[in-house]
């Protein structure tokens, strides 16, 4: 919203001030001091910064990062950080959002990467369980692509960073976007392929799933 891309702006300017480096405003113009002005320290008049300078600007930078990725909206996080839902039982398996009750919440985004020489059931297997153990109650299967990497079997969450209805703002698949369109060639998997052990895949795969509660 707005309100809260202003609220990102001021944080990111007060930044940007506490570091000493000026953040214009739309229209401003940049002042060269005067000559009778004191200069802060250069590389060439203080050749050996202090160890402190580095480490205040080190966490600034790093602060300043973790500001940018709030104001994008999507969380991205290599493990799970969502709710803490208790274990399931059984988990739904649905390949088209349509397909999902409107008042089921979504509670994770995530890819899932698989190497080379998996089969739909091996496929099917880890996700689906990785699913029961998040408490999922519907896991929903997005599309697949060929991977552009090969690291094995591992699932990357990208938020939400709350929870939503389906029926009230379904990403469409939009979170970890950058990620996903670094992705090689489109890969079909689909019902016909899931859990499948003759659907065997020559290629590292990374396929989109969400997780969802309904009760």
């Amino acid at each position: 919203s707005s309100r809260s891309l202003a609220a990102c702006s001021s944080s990111i300017v007060l930044l940007l001030n506490t570091a000493g480096i000026p953040a214009l405003q739309p229209g401003s113009v940049s002042q060269k001091p005067d000559s009778g002005a004191e200069l802060l320290p250069t590389a060439e008049t203080d050749p050996i910064p202090t160890f402190r300078c580095i480490m205040d600007k080190a966490l600034i930078a790093f602060t300043l990062a973790l500001l940018l990725s709030a104001c994008s909206g999507t969380v991205e996080t290599a493990t799970y950080t969502g709710p803490q839902y208790p274990e399931t039982v059984q988990v739904e398996v649905l390949f088209q959002p349509e397909q999902v009750q409107p008042s089921c919440r979504v509670f994770a985004e995530l890819f899932a990467f698989y190497p080379a020489q998996s089969s739909g059931q091996s496929i099917a297997a880890a996700l689906t369980e990785e699913a029961r153990a998040r408490g999922a109650e519907v896991l929903l299967v997005g599309q697949s692509r060929e991977a552009s990497g090969d690291e094995g079997t591992s699932m990357r969450y990208f938020g939400p960073p709350r929870e939503y209805a389906m029926d009230r703002g379904w990403s469409n698949w939009s979170s970890g976007y950058s990620v996903w369109k670094k992705q090689g060639r489109w890969v079909n998997l689909g019902l016909g392929e899931w859990g499948k052990e003759e659907a065997l895949y020559e290629m590292p795969l990374a396929v989109q799933a969400a997780l969802l509660r309904c009760n």
